[in-house]
């Protein structure tokens, strides 16, 4: 789940105005799985899109509750993670997420909107961002197997049936 959610905007008013909406989030827990895929869950809050915006991955910045378009986080444009066209108000949309390798550890992103000023909700409630992760497990247990017939010991001829326990 998103740990912090914030919007910077440029421009006077919601027409015109374009939003940068940074998310962070904690990874833990994905120890040895392979992620095959991952998808940033997001619903609209205000001023659906005909062209949302794109998302981008942080620098590695300090999180800054007090940003401002001013003093806003550096994001890298040479790297588009996903993107979102059509977005309508009060709706939930799954953005498919590339060139990431998911391990445990600290993420942040920048949606960076059209100039339409499409906004997102924040943490609260059932509304909250989240990533959703596809994993591939390995199981690196290895097989264990042994003999119930015949018994330890039993002296046996001709043609015999062994049975395993796997």
């Amino acid at each position: 789940d998103a740990l912090n959610k914030l919007e910077v905007k440029s421009g006077n008013g919601s027409n015109g105005s374009k939003y940068i909406t940074y998310f962070k989030f904690d990874i833990s827990g994905l120890n040895n799985a392979t992620v095959s895929s991952a998808k940033l869950k997001i619903k609209v809050k205000d001023n659906g899109s005909t062209n949302a915006g794109t998302i981008y991955p942080g620098t590695g910045q300090t999180w800054n509750s007090n940003m401002t378009w001013n003093n806003r986080l550096a994001y890298n444009a040479s790297v588009k993670l996903g993107s979102l066209a059509k977005a309508n108000t009060y709706t939930w949309y799954e953005v498919p997420l590339t060139n990431v390798v998911w391990k445990n550890g600290s993420y942040m992103m920048a949606f960076v909107g059209s100039s339409d000023g499409v906004t997102f909700y924040a943490t609260e409630g059932s509304n909250k961002p989240q990533l959703i992760f596809a994993t591939n497990t390995i199981d690196t247990t290895p097989p264990s197997a042994s003999i119930i017939s015949p018994q330890d010991n039993a002296s046996v001829s001709g043609a015999i049936t062994i049975a395993v326990n796997a």
